[in-house]
């Protein structure tokens, strides 16, 4: 059953749509639990708690229970940033090793092409996407941290390419500037002053009630809790360790929706936190791309800044219109809930505003036919620069958008569909990508060569045309090998199908090993075998594979008790 824990300040009438879209996403999407906060002005106008924060323990979510926030921390050590940027100590353009003391940001452009703190802070740094904590290694300090990470794989301003490794650099920036750890100013220089006595970074606060995290597994399709908690064991957190609660997060964004200043404590001056909402490296059109810590970009006719967090255990957002003054807080503690998260924020962003410029998603589609020749146009595979596939196909007319993210399995099928809105711009409803925008390129031949928007509103290039079904009458029987991306990177994996229902690999500890429950029939393979990962521990990694011309596609599930991560697989037959 269905529960709701929290305390309206205005009447619930105005907000009946919202709690029926969290109701409808929770039993759709398998939400454990979800904590809600909108805020109006100067005002946390209405907030609760739906589900359990712990499945286990039976513990109800209320707005005061404390989540990792994940992402949510990058604006958080952003206005961190920032307050030293007021202070003269830099300047944007600065290049970072210029204050970076004896540990330096490895850039082999440096000559030409130095690394900034507003690339940093905008992601376009040329740092690699990767994880905020690289599996099997541990750090003593942030210093360590950041001169064993901290390399650029490409010319700095080049592109958006969404960099945890960046905030890492940034966090050891406010350490220095301060003279002490980054989470003690962090602590009396943000937090403090704004009242958020309920967060802290890397470690939960003591004594609080916290939120469970879970995910849906994409080998079975079965909910699993996971035991992963952001600290500072693997590596620090300025890109992720933030832990708070719904409430907390909403007077943190009414800061940044009146100017930098809440019940009369300013922690920016209103010129510096404006400057933070604007765009200062773009992905596609003008209105669209990173601000200082925030993604920026124009939504169903309105300027809205925001910034999504994901995690193992978790999906999370804060988002606001300062044209509006309103904004969103969701906390989530199911992994990968973009589905969910897109609908309820949209649906509250409606009722906050409640203008009539944005349309709910979900309206009639007979506006969303195209002819067969548009269609034609942008149809096709695309491949994101932030750990993400996505393939754009045409049912009765209608454009459709599925992904594959590169974290955790959204736990419904995520698909979306376009209405078009102007010339190479569509709306998009439902599926993750739902009350979003997204905007084509088009190469010379008029077909479509790449996307931007969303969520993360990065680049998605086109990779081919839709990709065939699995060969249902291939002959699987030999021997394969290729590579599994993996987050510590490539690795080589190597099968023998004796059979139908014999087979083993090889890959990292696994020699040879026989795979469990296996299945090699109708052009699909399936089974599961062991691998210890580093000081990680022991690892179940399932296979989900189909011959798809020629090769051997698909995905390999390795879970612990900490997470499942999904990666994609190619083997060619040798």
């Amino acid at each position: 059953m269905l529960s709701a824990l929290g305390t309206p300040t205005i009447g619930d009438a105005m907000f009946d749509e919202v709690e029926q879209v969290i109701f409808g996403e929770m039993e759709r999407s398998r939400l454990p639990g979800v904590a809600v906060a909108l805020v109006k002005d100067d005002d946390i106008v209405w907030s609760k708690g739906y589900g359990l924060a712990d499945l286990e323990a039976g513990l109800p979510v209320t707005p005061g229970v404390v989540f990792p926030v994940w992402s949510v921390t990058k604006p958080v050590v952003a206005t961190a940033v920032m307050q030293w940027h007021e202070r003269g100590a830099f300047a944007l353009d600065d290049p970072v090793n210029v204050h970076m003391g004896a540990v330096k940001l490895q850039n082999e452009w440096e000559q030409q092409s130095p690394v900034t703190i507003r690339h940093l802070l905008t992601h376009s740094s040329g740092l690699p996407v990767a994880l905020a904590y690289p599996l099997g290694s541990s750090f003593s300090s942030l210093e360590e941290y950041v001169g064993a990470v901290a390399r650029t794989v490409r010319p700095a301003g080049e592109e958006v390419i969404y960099a945890d490794w960046g905030y890492g650099v940034l966090g050891h920036l406010v350490g220095r500037f301060a003279g002490c750890p980054y989470e003690e100013y962090i602590h009396e220089n943000v937090l403090d002053p704004l009242g958020m006595r309920s967060s802290a970074l890397s470690l939960a606060p003591a004594g609080a009630g916290l939120a469970a995290g879970y995910y849906v597994s994409g080998a079975d399709g079965k909910r699993y809790r996971s035991d992963f908690l952001p600290d500072n064991t693997r590596a620090p957190g300025p890109a992720g360790s933030l832990y708070s609660t719904a409430e907390d997060l909403a007077r943190f964004l009414i800061a940044h929706l009146n100017g930098g200043v809440r019940d009369g404590k300013r922690i920016l001056v209103e010129e510096t936190a404006d400057d933070m909402k604007r765009v200062h490296a773009r992905t596609g059109p003008a209105w669209r791309g990173m601000g200082l810590g925030f993604m920026v970009d124009e939504v169903g006719g309105r300027r809205l800044f925001w910034h999504a967090g994901n995690g193992p255990a978790g999906s999370t957002f804060i988002c606001g219109s300062r044209e509006e003054n309103v904004g969103v807080v969701l906390l989530i503690n199911l992994a990968n809930a973009e589905t969910a998260r897109s609908a309820i924020v949209h649906s509250a962003l409606h009722a906050l505003a409640a203008d009539g410029r944005d349309t709910p998603v979900g309206t009639s589609q007979d506006a969303w036919r195209l002819p067969p020749a548009e269609c034609e146009r942008l149809t096709g595979c695309y491949i994101s620069n932030l750990w993400a596939r996505a393939e754009i196909g045409t049912g009765d007319g209608i454009l459709t958008l599925r992904t594959e993210p590169g974290g955790t399995i959204d736990p419904v099928e995520s698909v979306s569909y376009l209405e078009r809105i102007g010339e190479g711009r569509f709306r998009v409803h439902d599926g993750g990508f739902g009350g979003w925008e997204l905007t084509f390129e088009f190469a010379a031949d008029g077909n479509a060569n790449s996307f931007v928007g969303g969520v993360y509103p990065f680049l998605f290039r086109r990779s081919g045309d839709v990709l065939p079904a699995a060969a249902q009458d291939a002959d699987l029987a030999g021997r394969w090998a290729g590579i599994v991306s993996s987050p510590m990177g490539p690795v080589p994996v190597t099968l023998d199908i004796l059979d139908a229902e014999r087979g083993s690999v090889t890959a990292l500890s696994a020699q040879r090993a026989q795979l469990q429950d296996f299945s090699a029939r109708n052009g699909h393979l399936s089974g599961s075998f062991e691998v210890a990962v580093g000081d990680l521990g022991d690892w179940t990694v399932f296979l989900r594979l189909a011959s798809i011309g020629g090769k051997l596609q698909g995905r390999a599930y390795a879970r612990s008790g900490l997470a499942e991560m999904p990666m994609d697989v190619e083997l060619s037959r040798e």
